[in-house]
């Protein structure tokens, strides 16, 4: 039989939407989370756009209105014609992200500063579920106080759904990089921590 193989540097987590409420989670797990690579964020924000305000109204006190379609698939150009909508490739959700829904302003910030491993933020140009912009991109940066490293990117081209538009391969790119370099500075940190515990063991 043969020996087992390595299969990678370890976990790196990717969420968007509605999921990265649970992609946060996970970082911030006291237990767990430092041992992630990293973490994108991707379609989520702090502050609703201008566009959005009038279409889910607060979530907080009441479901979305059916509007949420046009936020989340227009412009339709961004798309392929045939997932404009989402109609072949959606899903019913659960019933959970209705809370999740109403309560994420209040809990992004409160969970953000507890992950202490690289996140990587991205909202598309065109992106009309939340503000964007550089400010904006600024504003969630500023929430991830104890990560050593955070970088934010606009996706030029992009719109709310970034995996399946006509950019995504563009996005995906980015967020390997991102990976990459993750990983590159995790190998680091063990090799100096191994150099470390060389020397302690020498001096003892």
């Amino acid at each position: 039989m043969r020996p087992a193989r390595p299969r990678g540097a370890g976990v790196f987590v990717l969420a968007h939407s509605i999921g990265s409420e649970l992609g946060v989670r996970m970082a911030a797990d006291e237990r767990r989370g430092p041992d992630l690579l990293g973490l994108e964020l991707a379609g989520t924000g702090r502050r609703q756009h201008d566009d959005a305000a009038g279409i889910l109204g607060d979530w907080r006190h009441r479901p979305p209105n059916s509007g949420v379609r046009d936020l989340l698939w227009q412009p339709s150009r961004l798309y392929a014609d045939d997932v404009v909508g989402g109609a072949r490739i959606s899903s019913r959700s659960p019933a959970y992200e209705g809370f999740v829904a109403r309560s994420w302003i209040d809990t992004f910030p409160q969970l953000a500063p507890l992950v202490r491993v690289p996140v990587h933020y991205t909202l598309g140009e065109h992106e009309r579920v939340w503000s964007s912009g550089p400010s904006a991109l600024a504003d969630i940066a500023s929430l991830f106080t104890s990560s050593p490293r955070v970088a934010v990117d606009e996706q030029a081209g992009g719109g709310h759904n970034l995996s399946i538009g006509l950019t995504s391969m563009a996005y995906h790119l980015k967020v390997l990089s991102f990976v990459e370099e993750c990983v590159l500075a995790r190998e680091e940190q063990d090799s100096a921590a191994e150099v470390a515990e060389r020397q302690q063991g020498r001096a003892s």
